[in-house]
């Protein structure tokens, strides 16, 4: 039997007790991963992130240097004066949500007393074009089905998200779910055949966490490819948001061993948030397609992606074994590394038509 199951509606406070059927796999609470520990509830040290000035125009490309990481920002800095018109939100298509062009406070509130200096500074993010998000992160199922193995150890819930899956991997099952679908693909992995057999390896057992040590690193083509590719940082917290001027509310998996939680569990169990989106908030964290850095820009920014040197990425929001002080979107840990974590998996986006 799956262990007790924990429904948090922060909103209203309500937790309902919920049971049903086990899944197959490990699913220890303790799992954790190079640079994502499963989060504890303890008093935050004060810190803020550093300002950055930016005042480039739009188009413009801002280099910042953030720990030795450099990081170019691609976007306008200003925020356009009409957005396009006639985009129907929420409408979804063989498993996406079309996701539709507005502006929104991107970042942690600074008076959360337990927003982190990598959540902050808050900035007015402006989305200029409409998107398809994945209504649910991929599957186990989903990945088996084409790659044709499972990442180790193998997981038999084959509705729970797929995870010790690095950025890399992902790339490479977002190139092959493109050419499935006829679409181009947005990541190009130079001279490096002989490696992709190691994609989607996973850990080897017991370890819940382990870096992808490879080379063989995936060069994004951007944000004007039609193909599927993982969602700018930008993008998924305006989806996770799905409107709200403050936190969301907090329905989904979570609060570890102590709820009964101890590992991803299936997806589409909860109700989805306004926007058709399921699992935004808990179960498995989310690969971003940003590359760094330590933290944000402090300016507006219009469709921003950060593209620093490949194989990194960012991981965004809550998981399994966060507690409901962690309940905010804007959580985010840059991964400079190829990483592989029994706490992360991704979810597609694709360009969509205005």
């Amino acid at each position: 039997m799956r262990p007790t199951l924990m429904w948090w509606l922060a909103s209203i406070g309500l937790m309902a007790l919920v049971g049903g059927a086990g899944c197959g796999g490990d699913r220890s609470a303790s799992a954790g991963w190079y640079g994502l520990q499963p989060e504890v509830t303890t008093s935050p040290e004060p810190d803020s992130a550093p300002s950055l000035d930016v005042t480039s125009p739009i188009d413009a490309v801002h280099t910042a240097d953030s720990q030795g990481a450099v990081c170019e920002w691609q976007g306008g800095m200003e925020t356009p004066k009409q957005l396009p018109t006639g985009c129907v939100p929420g409408a979804e298509s063989g498993g996406f949500v079309r996701v539709c062009p507005g502006t929104f406070l991107m970042g942690g509130d600074p008076n959360h007393p337990y927003t982190r200096a990598a959540d902050l500074p808050q900035r007015t993010v402006t989305i200029t074009r409409p998107y398809w998000l994945q209504s649910s992160e991929v599957t186990n199922g989903e990945w088996e089905a084409l790659i044709g193995s499972q990442p180790e150890p193998r997981d038999d819930c084959t509705t729970c998200p797929v995870v010790r899956v690095s950025s890399v991997d992902a790339a490479h099952y977002l190139n092959l779910l493109s050419d499935r679908d006829g679409f181009n693909r947005c990541y190009v992995f130079p001279d490096c055949d002989a490696e992709l057999n190691t994609i989607g390896a996973g850990c080897p057992p017991p370890t819940t966490g382990c870096f992808h040590d490879t080379d063989c690193l995936p060069h994004f083509v951007g944000l004007s490819c039609n193909g599927y590719r993982l969602p700018t940082e930008a993008e998924w917290e305006f989806a996770a948001r799905s409107g709200a001027t403050g936190e969301p509310e907090w329905v989904g998996w979570f609060g570890g061993g102590d709820r009964g939680i101890d590992g991803p569990q299936p997806t589409r169990y909860f109700p989805p948030n306004p926007w058709g989106l399921y699992d935004m908030i808990g179960n498995v964290a989310e690969w971003c397609q940003d590359n760094g850095p330590e933290s944000f820009v402090a300016a507006t920014l219009v469709d921003p992606v950060c593209l620093g040197s490949p194989g990194g990425g960012v991981i965004k929001g809550p998981y399994y074994s966060s507690s409901p002080e962690f309940d905010q979107v804007s959580r985010r840990k840059p991964q400079p590394n190829p990483s592989r974590s029994s706490l992360a998996g991704f979810r597609a986006a694709r360009n969509a038509d205005p």
